[in-house]
């Protein structure tokens, strides 16, 4: 059987130097999908400094994972804005989410901006963690993505 390529953007809203490693974070936890069924291709776009997937690289995108940051996606309290480029990215989650394509993956910051792109409210939490966490991917449904996500390409 021939191995899908599964192409993947990140849009790492993350600038601090401390979180630098993002790309190189989701590509190893994602690295036992490289398998005889897939291999992933990375893309990253730094969300931070402007950098998004135009409409057309989209289209040529399986998936958009969108991870944690140090930023929050709160509302501000004094009424401005939140700032160009978090409204860019929300911009493009919205393209996503109405174009139904890539799938889109969002985690911790990346759900913030996807509550708030669609109109829902982000607020603090009663307490503030921040850390990381091991996770561990169950092979088969990611096996059953790769598949369904390959195949609609």
């Amino acid at each position: 059987m021939a191995r899908l390529v599964v192409r993947v953007a990140l849009l790492d809203c993350e600038d601090a130097s401390k979180w630098s490693d993002h790309l190189d974070i989701w590509r190893d936890a994602f690295a036992g999908a490289d398998d005889d069924i897939a291999v992933l291709e990375w893309t990253r776009y730094r969300g931070c400094l402007g950098e998004l997937p135009t409409t057309s690289a989209l289209d040529s995108f399986d998936a958009i994972v969108v991870p944690g940051s140090h930023h929050t996606a709160v509302a501000p309290a004094d009424g401005q804005r939140r700032p160009p480029w978090m409204q860019d990215a929300m911009d493009l989650i919205r393209s996503v989410v109405t174009r139904g394509h890539p799938q889109l993956f969002c985690a911790c910051f990346g759900h913030q901006l996807l509550a708030a792109a669609l109109g829902g409210r982000v607020e603090h939490g009663e307490k503030f963690v921040f850390k990381a966490e091991e996770i561990e991917l169950n092979a088969q449904p990611w096996r059953d993505w790769v598949v369904r996500v390959g195949s609609a390409t």
